[in-house]
């Protein structure tokens, strides 16, 4: 199944994995085979359908590591499904207890929290998250699309950069301003 979702034969990789459940219920794979139903399930749209899929994998995760990608990926399709608010508080649960899980990109959690507060309307949080992305993970995936979505970073409607600039000091004097 893990091969059919990375080729995109997504409708293939559900199916295995309904035949998986189906015929292994009490398999230490249980939880990990309702995840990457909800996988395949996302490659195809079916957004409900997969956070079914995640939030059952999510509650019989043996590990940190998959309950985290399970709450990330419940939490995108809260996203797809306009659920802002409840994908927020999801984000913001995998920020806070989740940092240590390696399996989930904290960059990639800051960053949806940027850009989940920023569809929400929420530029003064969605700028903090974005500020995160760029502080933390200068050079990552997702540092350029944080610095253009920042509202005092972005980019002016022409794709070039705002810069601002300060004048720190006026001298009457050429000789003083030169020293």
């Amino acid at each position: 199944a893990i091969s059919e979702i990375k080729a995109r034969q997504a409708p293939q990789a559900e199916q295995r994995m309904n035949a998986f459940i189906k015929g292994n219920p009490a398999s230490p794979y249980y939880a990990e085979a309702y995840y990457l139903r909800g996988q395949a399930q996302m490659i195809q749209g079916n957004w409900k359908a997969a956070k079914h899929s995640h939030d059952i994998a999510e509650d019989n995760a043996p590990t940190r590591e998959l309950k985290g990608l399970a709450m990330l990926s419940r939490a995108d399709c809260n996203v797809k499904l306009g659920h802002l608010e409840l994908a927020d508080r999801q984000y913001t649960e995998l920020e806070l207890f989740y940092r240590d899980v390696t399996a989930v990109s904290h960059e990639e959690v800051l960053f949806k929290l940027g850009a989940t507060n920023k569809e929400m309307g929420n530029t003064e949080s969605a700028d903090f998250w974005f500020n995160k992305v760029i502080e933390h993970y200068a050079t990552g995936r997702y540092a350029a699309e944080a610095r253009r979505l920042n509202s005092r970073l972005g980019d002016d409607g022409k794709g070039e950069p705002v810069l601002y600039s300060i004048q720190l000091a006026d001298f009457g004097d050429e000789l003083k301003a030169k020293d």
